[in-house]
Parts: structure tokens; sequence; C-alpha cells
């Protein structure tokens, strides 16, 4: 039986925009992903690692695999056919897709852990989430995107994102 959950997808490394939607379109031919709603496409500004270039981020309501290693699998296959190379922790990347949430299952193992333990302290995930998922309540905290947006302590800018179309596009 199929589960739904929440992605959170991030570039930033050019084509930031490119790699996003790649991104879905590879999570949904390759792992049968429906996507039931989507963000607006955010433009943040680093947290951990400042120095480095701004992020792409948008966030997924989906219906997918049933079991979250199955899930897990499928997007650590669709960042490597991205180029996403693990090296420096919280540095710049060509794509990454973090499970935030998956059937409202509270697990912690050595590969994954639920719901995502960065959603209460992260603008740019909080932001994009309350839009794709208004009534989402945290697992653990019982805390909808909203409320948590509004204790959380990063200031970090997080601006919709409006591409510069060139004429043809």
């Amino acid at each position: 039986m199929a589960g739904e959950g929440l992605l959170f997808l991030g570039s930033n490394l050019e084509p930031r925009l490119h790699r996003l939607l790649e991104a879905e379109r590879l999570l949904v031919r390759w792992g049968g992903v429906e996507v039931l709603c989507r963000s607006a496409v955010y433009e943040t500004e680093p947290v951990v690692r400042l120095r480095q270039p701004w992020f792409l981020n948008r966030v997924l309501r989906v219906r997918g695999p049933a079991d979250g290693p199955s899930l897990l699998a499928l997007v650590q296959r669709v960042e490597a056919a991205l180029g996403r190379r693990r090296g420096t922790d919280k540095g710049p990347r060509t794509v990454d897709v973090d499970i935030l949430d998956w059937k409202g299952w509270a697990l912690e193992t050595s590969r994954l852990v639920l719901p995502h333990p960065a959603i209460p302290q992260r603008r740019c995930i909080l932001v994009p989430l309350r839009e794709a998922a208004p009534d989402w309540r945290h697992p653990r905290l019982g805390a909808g995107a909203g409320e948590l947006l509004g204790a959380c302590a990063d200031r970090s800018a997080v601006r919709l994102f409006l591409p510069v179309l060139d004429e043809e596009g």
C-alpha cells in the first residue's frame, strides 16, 4: 500500500531550478511517486555554512512507495543521477532530496530519522512546508508548520523565487 509524505528539495549549484525540476521528474518517472501538491520555489539563505551560494528550495507533498527504506533508496538514486556527491557536511550541492515526514511516522534508525530533525529549526523548510501542507502536524511535537515557523529562532532570508525568463521562455 502506498504512503503519503513530504519531501524537501534543494539545490545551490547552477542550474539550480533545472535540478529541482529534474529531481521531481525523476521521482515520478523512476519511483512512481505522485505529486499531490508542490510549494512555490523559494530562494533561501544558507544557514549552517554561510559562505556558499543561496539555495532554491521547495516542498512536495507526495504519494509513493509503501515503506521508508524504499523511498530513501529512491531519493538517493535521484540525487546521485543529478550529480550529488557527499562531501562537506551542509556544503554546496547539486541537489538534495530530504524526507521530511512519511506516513506520520516517528522513526529513528542509523539511515533515516522521521520526522526530519531540522524541521522546527529552519525557515527554509517551514515556509514552503506551510504552503504545500497547511494541515500537516509534526508527529512528535503536535504543532503545525505555521506554529513552528512562529516559534523558529532562525531568521535567515526566505524569498519567493521568480526566475527571469528569456524571450522564448
